[in-house]
């Protein structure tokens, strides 16, 4: 068109431009979805060469108050802290038994004969009960049993302490998911914005009333919008995985 003349020489060289960022940003594409892959084979240990990641269509919808209400639940570090304070208290109450008079009763009955096995000739039984009590002069075991009752009084505040950074975390996780999912509504109004102007564009320049340059720049904002579209995908669904993971349902919503 420029030999002909109906482009100016500007017009030749930013479709150029325009061709060779294409160009820069395709080879940077490709070189980040291939270094994915190898880093994705190097954690899972998995050979992954030649596999084609599907394409995300759609980002996942989530429930504040589901998550919050799952996360006191199912966070394993939380779990855990619960079923050593089983164990502390367990240890506590041996203590203290330890203090405690121990009774023991038993009752016993039996029948014997001299000739016949088995046999009534004679019968008793004897019945009794004892109780004793052990007198600790150095009161360990009471001292044991009040480590015990500190030791769980910690965990316990510990743990009221881990409650609230957990929520925290989760309430967190899920507004930046929620910024994220705003920016994807965003990003497809911009897409279907750009897609009906470079149409329209299209057919001026196909009657002559758009310069080439019109057509580049409207060609230019279609790919930054889809661009756009793509990033604010991933991040919506990155920041998705991130909420469940800080609720400690990623597994099961996995499964």
């Amino acid at each position: 068109m420029y030999e002909t003349g109906t482009a100016l020489l500007s017009d030749v060289l930013r479709a150029q431009v325009f061709v060779s960022k294409s160009r820069e940003s395709l080879f940077q594409a490709r070189s980040d979805y291939e270094l994915s892959i190898k880093s994705l084979s190097l954690i899972s240990n998995t050979d992954y060469t030649g596999y084609d990641v599907p394409p995300l269509s759609f980002c996942p919808s989530l429930s504040k108050g589901e998550l919050l209400e799952k996360a006191l639940r199912s966070r394993e570090d939380l779990r855990a802290i619960g079923e050593y304070l089983k164990v502390l208290r367990e240890g506590y109450r041996a203590q203290i038994a330890n203090n405690l008079p121990q009774v023991v009763a038993f009752v016993s009955y039996n029948l014997y004969d001299r000739d016949i096995p088995f046999g009534s000739e004679g019968k008793g039984y004897m019945f009794g009960l004892s109780v004793s009590l052990s007198i600790n002069t150095g009161l360990s075991s009471l001292k044991k049993a009040q480590s015990f009752a500190q030791r769980e009084k910690a965990l316990l505040k510990k743990r009221e302490f881990m409650e609230k950074a957990i929520l925290f975390e989760v309430e967190e996780a899920h507004s930046r998911y929620e910024v994220a999912l705003e920016k994807l509504r965003s990003a497809r109004d911009r897409v279907r914005q750009a897609e009906e102007t470079l149409r329209i564009v299209k057919v001026r320049y196909s009657k002559g009333l758009a310069r080439m340059v019109d057509l580049l720049d409207a060609q230019t904002h279609l790919e930054r919008a889809r661009f756009d579209h793509i990033k604010a995908l991933y991040e919506c669904n990155l920041y998705y995985g991130k909420a469940l993971l800080s609720a400690g349902i990623l597994r099961e919503v996995l499964r």
